[in-house]
């Protein structure tokens, strides 16, 4: 796997987590994560919320907490982009993930843990809409960053 790498914070100090592994078992989604300290662990991702196998590890689970629902699914190969942004009074990693329909590609953002709103391109415009039944407000300023940023990369 291509490791997904993000920033974080864990006990205040600033860090990249690198997810490394992706692993699918029937019940529950396991993520291998490195950080940039050397730190490195399985945390399983469940129902119950996000835990780690070893000691000192629920200061790194709650690290990133906010953002590995993020990874799942997602495909290194195709567009993806992460950068930090202040939402509500705090630094916020916003995620920028291609997606695909039958009909159009489009660019799902997320952040806080859920969907939030897509840009797609038409007529040389971005588009911004959203699917989103919770939370279905569209920061529109967030929105315009973000189709200056994919008319810079793509």
């Amino acid at each position: 796997m291509t490791p997904i790498n993000f920033p974080v914070f864990v006990d205040g100090e600033q860090m990249i987590a690198s997810v490394i592994d992706e692993i699918i078992p029937p019940h529950q989604f396991i993520f291998k994560v490195r950080f940039s300290n050397g730190y490195e662990d399985l945390f399983y991702l469940g129902d119950a919320g996000i835990h780690g196998g070893r000691a000192n590890s629920p200061a790194y689970a709650k690290a990133i907490s906010m953002d590995i629902d993020h990874v799942l699914g997602l495909d290194p190969e195709r567009f993806y982009h992460i950068f930090q942004e202040e939402i509500d009074g705090l630094m916020t990693n916003v995620w920028v993930i291609e997606k695909e329909d039958s009909s159009k590609v489009y660019y799902a953002v997320y952040y806080n843990r859920l969907y939030r709103f897509e840009l797609t391109r038409e007529n040389s415009q971005w588009i911004v809409s959203t699917k989103a039944k919770i939370y279905p407000n569209i920061k529109f300023e967030l929105a315009k960053k973000i189709g200056f940023l994919l008319d810079s990369y793509i």
